[in-house]
């Protein structure tokens, strides 16, 4: 093949083009942001008519307590096991006891502990299970068809109108 006598050439942009194009670029953005950029905080709306719970009585100081977390995980007085973290147990309180026991061994001896399962292994009768796992496979004849696979001769039927045409032989 031959080259076409006309070839369009190719313009490469100069430096100055590129770094012009890209400073322009780069103001857009920073116009860009400061435009769309400089909003106001959003300001909460004022709670009108939500629900509001109020304890009253000489028993609510009480319920106060329950703000601190480390209510039920501390020592605390005022938790729910207060008096047994805080105060000491009584002097008198703690008796020791002795709970050793003397030593208890078998009466049987030890020559006579299988004996019960080989008295019902000598009685029990069971039946004998072989597992087969190394038995040979079972020999079999294989079985062939006497039918061909594939027909010998190929048969072409045509059905339809296309059937009064001719059929072309070479």
């Amino acid at each position: 093949m031959n080259p076409t006598p006309f070839s369009p050439q190719i313009r490469k942009w100069a430096l100055k083009t590129w770094l012009a194009l890209i400073a322009i670029v780069f103001a857009a953005h920073v116009a860009l942001l400061l435009i769309f950029g400089a909003r106001e905080p959003i300001s909460p709306r004022p709670v009108v008519g939500a629900p509001s719970l109020a304890l009253a009585g000489e028993s609510t100081a009480g319920w106060l307590a329950l703000n601190n977390a480390t209510l039920f995980a501390l020592p605390n007085s005022e938790g729910f096991a207060g008096p047994a973290w805080i105060e000491p147990p009584p002097v008198g309180g703690f008796h020791e006891q002795d709970w050793t026991d003397t030593n208890r061994w078998l009466d049987l001896p030890a020559s006579e502990l299988g004996a019960a399962f080989n008295h019902f292994m000598q009685t029990s009768s069971s039946a004998e299970f072989h597992l087969g796992f190394n038995m040979p496979p079972p020999l079999a004849v294989p079985v062939y068809s006497t039918q061909a696979a594939f027909p010998q001769n190929s048969m072409l039927q045509i059905e339809g109108e296309i059937s009064q045409r001719r059929l072309l032989h070479r």
